[in-house]
């Protein structure tokens, strides 16, 4: 059977979840296709103060922190990635894998607090 286009292009921009991790600024969970997706990187916007988004200095690699999203939305969990510099989710509505400090602080996001665990369990 020979493969459609379609799918020759999932496989050529599809990546394994230990790829993904290693850049998850520039990859995505598609649940439809069941995998992580290769995307272009994240593009930040106008003047900010980058260090608004970065968690204390010597906060340790795979600990839990709360980010304040602008617009009076409530504050949303991420796992900090020491070895990536990056904000990692595990709510697979997201539309990355992770985000840059600088990408959410461009965004009007800021660092609130580092927490005990996640509260969804």
């Amino acid at each position: 059977m020979t493969p459609t286009p379609l799918k020759e292009l999932f496989r050529s921009i599809r990546a394994s979840k230990t790829e993904a991790l290693r850049d998850p600024t520039t990859h995505k969970w598609v649940p439809q296709l069941g995998g992580y997706l290769r995307v272009g990187p994240l593009q930040t916007f106008g003047t900010f103060p980058a260090a608004r988004c970065y968690p204390p200095a010597g906060t340790t690699h795979k600990t839990w922190h709360a980010l304040q999203p602008p617009n009076g939305h409530p504050p949303i969990e991420f796992l900090w990635s020491e070895t990536t510099k990056t904000w990692i989710t595990d709510d697979r509505r997201s539309n990355r894998l992770g985000y840059a400090p600088e990408y959410l602080s461009s965004h009007g996001w800021t660092y609130l607090v580092k927490l005990a665990g996640p509260s969804h369990g």
